[in-house]
């Protein structure tokens, strides 16, 4: 894995709520691609077909690949289960639908952004959760996903079952699909206690090829420009290398600091740039 297999990306969100400066921004700074999460203040799955096809058209005119499609599915509990967190929803409103029309919606908004790929979550923690509750839950997107040619991309999220990257690892051995990878986050591992392992992160790189990086403060319990906080991301990132040295990775930028958003992000870009530039040529 060399520096020409990185490609650089960011969320949609995470320069502000407004499509059109995050574009600026993102040709500004020569991205390769964006992830999709909220438009304009709204999270896609809410979008009119006028507006969603208006920020496809935006984006493409800004000559940007949409790399993947940042969904809300499964950040929700199971029936008969409930959840005290509910993490950040961005802007998700089921709005009456049930989880096949979501899943339906999903995938026909990852088709007007010109996407195979979604992000999804593993159900808001609850006691008792086993990986199986996981295969009755996904079966329909992944039967849908099969009927579309999609990729689901399954993110380690605090609030939810799959927090860790050794519980990434562990339900992405147990499904072993090409229909499912992962989108392995240390931040939010850090965040959940964990310090992934080394043999972790090569199980879980096997069925991975997009990464989100972000930065977490132990100390102030909150994410944090990249390189103020504790997640030696320049160490992580040369195992995560290493261990997919014959493919093509997604880097992308998740901010997550609320305040002054365009300048955390394009701090954040900057450092992980410099952490990019150390690698093999």
């Amino acid at each position: 894995m060399t520096q020409s297999d990185i490609r650089l990306c960011a969320i949609t969100d995470e320069t502000g709520p407004h499509l059109d400066d995050f574009l600026t921004f993102a040709t500004d700074e020569g991205l390769d691609c964006v992830e999709v999460r909220q438009i304009d203040g709204l999270n896609p799955l809410s979008l009119s077909p006028a507006q969603l096809a208006d920020a496809a058209r935006r984006i493409r005119a800004a000559g940007l690949p949409v790399a993947g499609l940042a969904t809300p599915l499964f950040k929700w509990p199971p029936p008969g289960q409930s959840s005290a967190a509910l993490g950040d929803q961005f802007g998700f409103d089921r709005a009456g639908r049930s989880d096949t029309q979501l899943f339906e919606d999903a995938i026909r908004v990852a088709d007007a952004f010109g996407t195979r790929h979604l992000r999804i979550f593993s159900y808001l923690t609850y006691d008792g959760f086993v990986l199986d509750d996981l295969r009755r839950g996904y079966a329909g997107l992944l039967e849908l996903a099969e009927r579309h040619d999609k990729v689901l991309r399954l993110e380690n999220e605090p609030v939810c079952n799959i927090a860790r990257i050794g519980q990434l690892a562990d339900l992405l051995d147990a499904f072993d699909t090409p229909r499912l990878e992962g989108i392995p986050d240390m931040a939010n591992a850090y965040h959940d206690g964990e310090r992934p392992a080394a043999a972790d992160i090569r199980r879980v790189m096997r069925q991975s090829s997009h990464i989100h990086i972000k930065d977490f403060s132990l100390a102030r319990h909150r994410c944090v420009p990249l390189g103020e906080g504790d997640v030696p991301t320049a160490e992580y990132l040369s195992e995560m290398l290493a261990a997919a040295p014959d493919k093509p990775l997604t880097l992308s930028i998740e901010t997550h600091v609320p305040e002054a958003r365009l300048a955390a992000t394009r701090q954040s870009l900057a450092e992980l740039r410099r952490i990019v530039s150390a690698l093999p040529h």
